[in-house]
């Protein structure tokens, strides 16, 4: 028998004598991609599909192999929270592995470290997303159905009621009109 020959059998040994979880997939499915193995073998190996088999591996390529093993096997997990956690780890925000390790709680299950570490990354990426500006309100004109804004080198103007909507195009069609009035208006 061959390694290759011998790591299947393993594979198939390991997998008849107890369910791993999906981070303990994902990280044998890395092992044996280090070692050679083709995706395809290596979906068979796991019985999983191609879409399936690209998540394990991402999680385990992107998450560093301290944080996960700090974590531990998480069986009552799934998937879900470690694709999470991936996405999480790949943003700019996250912090360095070495600062990411320590997020993980010293007690508690594998699944509730798991928890607790994507809870912590997720309240720190709302904290980071900054809040838009409103824009500034419109000035109504005088007694007018019409509020307008001026910023910088645009105009907004609006009507307040529908009735009106015909105001906008006429200023619409006669915008060059307008423009050569205020310009003949200067000399």
């Amino acid at each position: 028998m061959d390694q290759r020959e011998a790591l299947v059998s393993q594979a198939l040994e390991n997998s008849a004598r107890l369910e791993r979880s999906f981070i303990e997939q994902a990280i044998f499915a890395t092992k044996l991609e280090d070692q050679g193995f083709t995706r395809v073998e290596i979906g068979e190996v796991l019985a999983v599909d191609k879409g399936t088999l690209s998540k394990l591996i991402g999680v385990a390529r992107d998450v560093p192999t301290d944080v996960i093993y700090k974590i531990g096997a998480a069986h009552d997990a799934g998937r879900r929270p470690w694709l999470e956690l991936r996405r999480l780890v790949k943003l700019d925000t996250t912090p360095p592995a070495a600062d990411l390790l320590s997020l993980v709680p010293a007690t508690g299950t594998a699944a509730e470290k798991l928890s607790a570490v994507v809870r912590l990354l997720q309240k720190a990426e709302t904290a980071q997303q900054k809040p838009q500006p409103s824009p500034a309100p419109l000035s109504r004109l005088d007694d007018k159905p019409l509020a307008y804004r001026a910023k910088g080198q645009r105009m907004l103007i609006e009507v307040t009621e529908k009735a009106d909507r015909g105001f906008l195009d006429y200023v619409e069609q006669n915008l060059g009109d307008l423009y050569d009035a205020w310009k003949s208006s200067r000399s």
